[in-house]
Parts: C-alpha cells; structure tokens; sequence
C-alpha cells in the first residue's frame, strides 16, 4: 500500500447517503476517492442497506469493515431487524446462556444486512442514579458485568460478527454527556483495576477483537491527563491506551477510537491535531472522520516531520 492508502486504512467515515452526493451520488466513486479502511453504515432499508454496503466492497481494493451500533440488535439500525431491550434486561437476568444467545441474534441477524463489526457489548457500570447510559450498561457489579459481557462477545465472535467491547476507561459512574464535555471516571487507581477495568480484562481475556476508546478521563490510570480539573480523555493517552491495554494486559486486537466529533475530545485540541494525538497514543482506527483529503495531508506532514511514526501507522495497518 502506498503511504496515503495505509492512511485510510485506519480511517471510519460515515457511509451515507448525504456523504456519498458529495461524490456525484455514487457510493464506488465515494470509496474510490476516501480509500477507507471501514465505513459505518447506519442501516435502514435492509435492502438499500445491503445494496450500498456491497457496491463499498465492490470498489475498495482492501475488504472493508463495516461497522454499526448493533449493541441493542440488529434492529437498532436495520429496518425489520430484532430490536431487543437495553442490556440492563440482561444484567436482570443474569442468564449467561441468554446472553449468548443475544451475541449469537445480532450477529447472524447484522451479517445479513452486511454488517461485521458491531460496537457492542457496552461494558461501562451504571453506578450513578442519573447516569445517561443507565440502560445500556449491564449493571453495576463488575463481576456479572464481565460474565455476562463474555457470553456476549463470544455469541457475537462465534458467528462471524466483530464484538467490541466499550467504552474505555468505564463511564456510569457521573451524569455528564462525553458528547458534550469530557466525563471523568473518578475511580482511584486500585478502584479502577478491581471494578470498571474488570471486564476490558474479562473481554480481552476472552479474545475480544476490539476495544473503543472514550473521550472520558480516568487520572488515576493517566498520568498523561494533565491538569486534574480539566483531564484530557484517555482516547489520546498513550498511558491507557499502549502501556496498559498493550504492554500490561497483552491485548493485541483493534483499538477503535469513540466517535471525533465528540465534545469530551473537541474541547481538548483541534481539528486535525486530534487525529494525530489519537494515533500516537496507539488507537488502530479513528471514527467518524470527515473532510479526509485535510487529514491525509496533514498527518503525511506528520510523518514527514517525526510527529507520527511510520512504524506506528503499519502496526495500526497491521491490526485493521
């Protein structure tokens, strides 16, 4: 691959149907020109959904990743699909063998819509009354959390389907929107290891294929966070995301980022110094990136200069 087309190997945009008028309507001309690695399809049509999903492979030189949020099923994205509770009916439950039976429906049912990634099981622990993510998590203890969260990912893996186990470094435990600003996992260091990193461990330990990467701040396992008031999110951390994730844990899978245009990581850099931060602390792929052409140029710069590594970039080809 040359160096622009290693560039969008680790590159998701968004694979719309607004996104592909801006090239000529066409979905391969759209392809073509972004060279992506993986594109999130936000479904609909099933039909439509697969017809769009298929002309992206048909003219990418690589095979694609083609992403969704899926954790609730297939139905959350494509029309007709199951759509079943948020995983908080599971955590209820308690019922491993449901669980897996949920990973195994959205991945059969996500593979045929084209789907095979899903962003899914959340692995965050509700500890807060007013958390905004109540429902999607699996409750707040983190060893049903990890059990359950395993059996997900495994139903998902064992037919075909990407699982991804997010978000790191653990929300739930404020009200904040990381949509809005950087929420803060305010865990001590030995709190972290024993209750919101427990089931990354779990996951990893499972052989999840990926993890997501939040604009959430967790200082206590980020020395790199900066001024304690105003953390930076562990997303740009090379702390988090190389030395525990890679070095202590030995997780050799995908790091994705969360989405960039979050305000939890915009409120911290800008535009294109952010894609760069990113891939420096050892994230694998960046989400939701648009205008592309300024961000190859920019980080073809960075590799010019030294500021990114060309060794780090194969290593993120490598894993995509």
């Amino acid at each position: 691959l040359s160096t622009r087309e290693k560039l969008g190997q680790v590159m998701i945009p968004r694979l719309t149907p607004n996104a592909v008028k801006a090239f000529g309507g066409g979905v391969g001309r759209f392809i073509e020109a972004q060279t992506p690695g993986g594109c999130h399809a936000f479904g609909g049509d099933p039909v439509a959904t697969r017809r769009m999903i298929a002309e992206a492979h048909a003219a990418s030189k690589v095979p694609l990743l083609i992403t969704g949020d899926l954790e609730r099923g297939a139905g959350q994205r494509v029309e007709g699909g199951t759509q079943f509770a948020g995983q908080l009916a599971l955590g209820a439950c308690q019922d491993e063998d449901l669980a897996y039976r949920f990973g195994e429906a959205i991945a059969v049912e996500g593979r045929a819509a084209g789907y095979n990634w899903a962003f899914g099981p959340v692995v965050d622990l509700s500890t807060h009354p007013n958390n905004l993510s109540h429902i999607r998590c699996l409750g707040g203890d983190p060893g049903v959390v990890s059990r359950l969260a395993v059996r997900i990912l495994r139903g998902m893996q064992d037919h075909g389907m990407a699982a991804t186990a997010k978000h790191m470094p653990g929300g739930g435990g404020d009200d904040l929107d990381s949509h809005l600003t950087t929420s803060v996992n305010g865990d001590s260091r030995e709190q972290w290891f024993a209750t919101s990193g427990a089931p990354f461990k779990a996951a990893i330990d499972a052989g999840v294929w990926a993890i997501m990467t939040s604009p959430k701040a967790c200082p206590a396992i980020d020395p790199e966070c900066g001024d304690g008031l105003f953390p930076r999110p562990v997303m740009t951390s090379r702390a988090v995301c190389t030395d525990l994730l890679r070095g202590r844990w030995g997780f050799d899978g995908l790091l994705v980022t969360d989405a960039l245009t979050m305000g939890g990581l915009t409120m911290h850099f800008r535009r294109l110094e952010m894609h760069l931060a990113c891939l420096s602390a050892g994230n694998d792929m960046l989400l939701f990136v648009h205008r592309l052409d300024s961000v190859y140029d920019y980080l073809e710069r960075c590799l010019d200069d030294g500021r990114l590594a060309p060794e780090r970039l194969d290593e993120a080809v490598r894993r995509v």
